[in-house]
């Protein structure tokens, strides 16, 4: 008779999260538009891949899958954004996500930059800016990074690092929104 405590389903919960970050790679690829060939080979190469295996083995009990996923995320939810720059929907989900990651890892602030990047590079080549899409994802970011600060006690302490969750990443959410 198994056993499910708690330390045996949070051991299953890596190898299970495995689906998530299956879909998340599928959702990048139908970004990407690859054919039904392609995406298979995307799905197996990530599935196949050892950092995957390792990180979402059974009884890997951190937050490494979990880092995956948001990177993943971005990644779909900024190409859904840049394939459509006035589509609200996902500019608002992109900011959300970007917002939410730090609660995740604190360094994960670091996926706001090539968003930023290729907003200055459509400001360098003198490329319309995405407009009110572009208010909606700052309203995301804000209130994912709101979300994602307000249970921090650094954060109400008043801290500004870059070590713990603290004001620091509300001040980058802010500055990128």
């Amino acid at each position: 008779q198994p056993s499910w405590s708690a330390e045996t389903v949070l051991a299953y919960i890596p190898p299970l999260w495995l689906f998530v970050n299956g879909w998340l790679v599928l959702q990048v690829a139908g970004a990407l538009r690859l054919p039904l060939a392609l995406r298979a080979v995307a799905l197996g190469c990530f599935a196949l891949l050892p950092l995957t295996q390792h990180l979402h083995s059974v009884g890997r009990i951190d937050h490494h899958f979990a880092e995956h996923t948001f990177a993943l995320a971005a990644l779909w939810l900024g190409l859904r954004w840049a394939s459509d720059w006035t589509h609200r929907g996902w500019a608002f989900a992109l900011g959300l996500v970007l917002g939410i990651a730090p609660a995740c890892h604190n360094s994960l602030f670091i996926l706001q930059v090539p968003l930023v990047a290729s907003m200055l590079v459509l400001w360098l080549k003198r490329e319309p800016l995405p407009g009110p899409s572009a208010v909606r994802f700052g309203f995301g970011l804000f209130s994912g990074a709101l979300f994602a600060v307000a249970p921090s006690e650094p954060f109400w302490a008043g801290q500004f690092e870059f070590y713990v969750l603290s004001g620091f990443h509300l001040y980058v959410a802010a500055a990128t929104a």
